[in-house]
């Protein structure tokens, strides 16, 4: 099964973009989004947990996700959505993935450097993390799944 994770217009740009930059089996993903399209119908999926948002989903596919709470202040939304086949997988959001701060000269007098977790309050943990480009964090969070 494949990962697409963006979603509207971004799906679309994607589509585009690997048909010209990926390799055959990126570009066989591409053609099978598309091929889906034609006769689609959506149907409408609301947040269950806090009915904090509602999107159209393909009917007929398997969906589910909603609004996590992990302190007052910390929510974090996700959706998937898989094809009855199995073969395409549609993401938003990681409920899994923690808030980051970049690290600084103010954390690091602290103590909290890169790797620590820090506390600013209302129940909310930030993991101290440096930037890391898209592309490479998604390599990244795939490796360590």
């Amino acid at each position: 099964m494949r990962t697409i994770i963006p979603i509207g217009y971004a799906l679309m740009f994607w589509v585009v973009g690997a048909a010209m930059t990926c390799g055959a089996a990126e570009r066989a993903v591409a053609v099978k989004v598309v091929a889906h399209r034609p006769g689609l119908k959506f149907t409408r999926f609301t947040d269950s947990r806090e009915n904090a948002f509602s999107v159209e989903v393909p009917q007929g596919w398997k969906t589910a996700g909603g609004l996590f709470r992990f302190a007052s202040v910390d929510t974090r939304g996700t959706l998937e959505t898989v094809s009855p086949d199995g073969e395409i997988r549609v993401s938003w959001g990681d409920a899994t993935l923690p808030p980051f701060t970049v690290p600084n000269p103010m954390l690091a007098m602290a103590g909290f450097r890169e790797g620590s977790w820090y506390a600013p309050g209302y129940g909310v943990k930030m993991l101290v993390k440096r930037y890391t480009p898209g592309a490479s964090f998604a390599e990244e969070s795939s490796l360590a799944a």
